[in-house]
Order: C-alpha cells, then structure tokens, then sequence
C-alpha cells in the first residue's frame, strides 16, 4: 500500500483456488460479494490479478509480469516460495534485476521456517 500511495504500480496477485486474500471476506462492512471496507483499506492502489502459479499457464504469466518488475514479494511461509518459483534462483533469471523479497513470520533457515505465522 505505501509503494503504491508513492506511485508504484503495485500488482498484488491472489489465488482464486482459495477464494483470494481472505480480507475480502472481513466485516462488517461489505462492499460486495468479493469486497470490504477491510480489504479496501488494506489495498489502496493496488491492482489485483488471480493467478495459479501452480500451473504452467500460471507459471508463465508469471514470468510475464517478472520481466518488467523492480519487485517481487511474497509471504509464504518457509521453502514454499523456492517451491513455487518465487525465489530469486527462478526470477532472477527471467530478470536479473527484480530484488525479490520473501516476508514470514520465523525465517527461512530454522527449525520454525515451515510454521504458519
């Protein structure tokens, strides 16, 4: 929200599987179907895309909206990022000059790395 109130074009990507960032679904104050005061406020500026990154079709979208990036972050616990091809090893391939950050609650190199924060 902060990059994109400073003018970035933020693309926040969510996985339709599981319904999307569940503060879609926050009370009491519901927008729509798919929407709250909650998630508004959360997500400022932001575009949102779904993707399944799990999928080739996903994957290569991806990859797609990497070549362009300056950043890509994630919040997924442990190793799952390096699992799902958003670590630098992948995306730094496709382009050399993304940072790529990885935010969790308990590292990535310790015996909590797997925990859900």
């Amino acid at each position: 929200m902060l990059l994109a109130e400073l003018g970035a074009d933020v693309i926040k990507v969510e996985n339709v599987a599981t319904g999307g960032d569940p503060a879609r679904y926050v009370g009491p104050h519901r927008l729509g179907p798919d929407d709250s005061e909650y998630f508004q406020a959360w997500n400022l500026g932001k575009r949102s895309i779904t993707l399944d990154i799990k999928s080739p079709e996903g994957q290569r979208q991806l990859h797609t909206l990497t070549r362009d990036a300056e950043a890509v972050v994630n919040n997924l616990r442990g190793n799952l990022a390096a699992r799902l091809g958003l670590d630098y090893a992948t995306l730094g391939q496709i382009n050399p000059a993304v940072g790529c950050l990885h935010i969790s609650a308990y590292g990535r190199d310790n015996e909590r790395a797997d925990w859900p924060g």
